[in-house]
């Protein structure tokens, strides 16, 4: 007798048992077995969800932890950022400071270049003015030795551009050849007026 069989017969008592038809048991029966089989089913199918459910906690248990090493991954990579945001700006800073420092230099260089040219500029000036000057006192140190040419007194005033520079050569010419002088002459003394006449009327007005 099968267990279908058993819980049929369990559960009806004797005199019921009398009554029933056999097609009644046997109805019965089928729907015992049938209750039998469904009773497996949901027992593999409790044994399938259980399994499942280990499966599910293993892989939660994954899950987290996998989401804990993005958490952390992401915090580093923060980190990194920032400390990247930081070197940036300080070679920013860094960068600013050079390119002000050589812009100083640079600012610099030119200044010392322009007063260097300038220099130069009055160097060339100056030694122009001294051969001219070193020229009239030679002609002046070979009028006054006895080779007194006219035509000489025109040099008494080359180089001379303005009238601070002519009154000065003026003075330096009266020194030498004011007849009270030794080696005095009226006529180069009266050249050299009309010339300083000349002169001052085109520096003066």
């Amino acid at each position: 007798m099968s267990n279908a069989e058993e819980d049929v017969l369990n559960g009806t008592t004797s005199a019921e048992r009398e009554y029933l038809t056999e097609d009644v048991k046997q109805q019965l029966l089928i729907i015992a077995e049938e209750l039998d089989k469904w009773k497996k089913i949901m027992a593999d199918k409790q044994e399938t969800l259980e399994q499942e459910e280990m499966f599910l906690a293993t892989e939660q248990s994954k899950l987290a932890q996998q989401i804990e090493e993005l958490v952390n991954e992401q915090k580093n990579l923060e980190n990194a950022q920032l400390h990247f945001e930081k070197e940036k700006d300080s070679y920013k800073k860094m960068r600013e400071g050079e390119e002000k420092r050589l812009e100083q230099q640079k600012n610099l260089f030119d200044m010392k270049w322009k007063i260097l040219e300038e220099e130069i500029v009055q160097l060339t000036e100056e030694k122009k003015k001294f051969e001219l000057e070193k020229e009239f006192h030679s002609r002046v140190n070979s009028f006054s030795s006895g080779d007194r040419v006219t035509a000489d007194v025109d040099i008494f005033f080359t180089g001379i551009d303005n009238e601070l520079a002519l009154r000065k050569r003026y003075k330096d010419l009266m020194k030498i050849f004011h007849p009270d002088n030794v080696c005095g002459d009226s006529g180069v003394v009266q050249e050299i007026n009309r010339q300083y006449a000349e002169l001052k009327e085109r520096y003066c007005g």
